[in-house]
């Protein structure tokens, strides 16, 4: 421990490296598509579902 406490001391700066690339709006798109397109089967499929009881009541 003493030989190490003899040593040169030198201060070391840091670095902080941020260069990235967001990839989340892929996903964000993606998970929009699909949400607006279960949103016009579910409307289609209401309209077809009340169509059919309609159908079914007159009988």
């Amino acid at each position: 421990m003493k030989e190490i406490g003899k040593m040169d001391k030198k201060s070391f700066g840091t670095k902080q490296f941020s260069n990235y690339e967001d990839r989340f709006q892929y996903f964000l798109g993606a998970g929009l598509f699909l949400l607006l397109l279960e949103f016009i089967i579910s409307n289609r499929k209401s309209k077809w579902m009340q169509k059919l009881n309609l159908l079914m009541s007159g009988k």
